[in-house]
């Protein structure tokens, strides 16, 4: 007997809905309500021969029977027709109705408000009643308690691409860079305007908190699997002057949505990741997968008195001052980050350089998730010297010579 996932999907089930059931003529029938993950579910089923509906509900994988009821069989045509029925939710109650009459009511476990989406055997259906059927929307109302939401925010050139691809795929739902043009988060949004147009850069913070909405309800029918949905915010987008960023108002949204902890990737050597973003703007290649022919690329020149790096800032700077503003930036963002939420902080010198498997591990201990470690599908894209990756290496170390950053001309972190 085939099966639909989704026979109808809601944002939840609000306090006093009611649900018009159908159940097709034939023995076996079923329909369930379930919560995020499936973690609990409450199922309607018919017996062989039809005689009864049974009601149960599943709770961490075990199935409890709550009650039955004898229902009225429509006939069709001289043959068992189907069985239609109507069930109301109060909180922890149900109430069933059949013909105007109460025929079952029965206390539940848990409050039904978790239940996200209806699912059945091929001839099952339902629909809401009351004025609410024609307001009822898919997008899920956030915080969920069944759902764990888990940014990584991090600036380019980090190494998030390779550590995002190592997380579980059984365990852990991934979207890659929230705002960013062109990176796949969820079938429902791919070609819509809200894809198309998702530039951070042109998102007031109300379109934002809207869109955050859109991109979990788009990955519904995997969360339904596995309620835990990890995505990255790249932090270029925040913090250009570009974007009016209120660091408050987004991280209070964060808070209202369920998040408590996130993953911040950094890198230390702010000159290597400058290096690294212009080769790959020059070249156009930005990602050298494993097994793959790399051509390297040309060694860059690099203006000493006048650098641009779109992470930090719109407007050319000397590459001293540069340097200067961009620590101090990822300083205070960093601050402001672990004044709101457990972080858990990832450098790339430390969990990816070597081995992104010890980012992608922190992360999943982080969040309880096993975790065995595999091969990476990508490769480091620049891993000469810097003396190889920039034409005129000697203007840039006159240039940080005796200042903080000289450290970063050694290839190697601070002691």
């Amino acid at each position: 007997m085939s099966w639909r996932d989704s026979i109808l999907e809601m944002p939840c089930v609000a306090e006093g809905d009611e649900f018009c059931i159908t159940l097709g003529p034939g023995s076996d029938q079923m329909l369930t309500f379930s919560s995020l993950g499936k973690r609990y579910m409450l199922g309607f089923q018919t017996s062989d021969p039809i005689g009864e509906v049974q009601i149960c509900e599943r709770l961490d994988g075990a199935w409890k029977p709550i009650g039955q009821f004898e229902p009225v069989v429509l006939k069709n045509r001289g043959d068992e027709g189907p069985i239609t029925f109507c069930v109301a939710f109060h909180g922890k109650k149900i109430i069933l109705r059949q013909d105007k009459r109460i025929v079952l009511e029965a206390q539940v476990d848990q409050c039904t408000s978790m239940f996200v989406n209806v699912a059945g055997t091929s001839s099952a259906g339902v629909r809401l009643l009351g004025a609410k059927s024609i307001r009822v929307e898919t997008n899920l109302k956030l915080p969920n308690a069944e759902l764990t939401l888990i940014p990584m925010v991090h600036y380019s050139r980090s190494g998030s691409t390779v550590v995002g691809q190592l997380l579980p795929r059984d365990r852990i739902v991934k979207v890659t860079e929230l705002y960013s043009p062109g990176s796949f988060i969820g079938p429902r949004i791919a070609g819509t305007v809200w894809e198309r147009a998702r530039d951070a850069w042109r998102f007031s913070p109300t379109k934002i908190e809207a869109f955050v909405s859109k991109m979990v309800s788009a990955n519904r029918m995997w969360l339904l699997h596995e309620p835990r949905l990890f995505f990255e915010i790249k932090l270029n987008l925040f913090t250009s002057g570009v974007f009016n960023f209120d660091a408050h108002r987004y991280f209070g949204y964060l808070q209202r949505i369920g998040v408590e902890k996130l993953v911040f990737l950094h890198r230390r050597n702010l000159l290597r990741r400058l290096i690294s973003a212009r080769i790959s703007l020059e070249s156009g290649n930005w990602h050298n997968f494993k097994g793959t022919t790399v051509t390297r690329s040309n060694p860059v020149h690099i203006d000493t008195n006048c650098v641009r790096d779109p992470d930090f800032g719109s407007n050319p700077l000397p590459l001293r001052v540069l340097l200067d503003r961009s620590f101090a930036e990822i300083e205070r963002f960093r601050h402001l980050l672990k004044a709101n939420f457990q972080v858990l902080e990832l450098w790339y010198e430390d969990h990816v350089e070597h081995d992104p498997n010890v980012g992608a591990g922190a992360i999943t201990e982080l969040y309880r998730v096993p975790y065995t470690a595999q091969p990476a599908p990508l490769v480091r894209q620049n891993p000469g010297t810097l003396t190889s990756l920039i034409a005129n290496f000697d203007d840039v170390r006159r240039a940080l010579i005796e200042t903080p950053h000289e450290w970063m001309l050694a290839d190697k972190s601070p002691t």
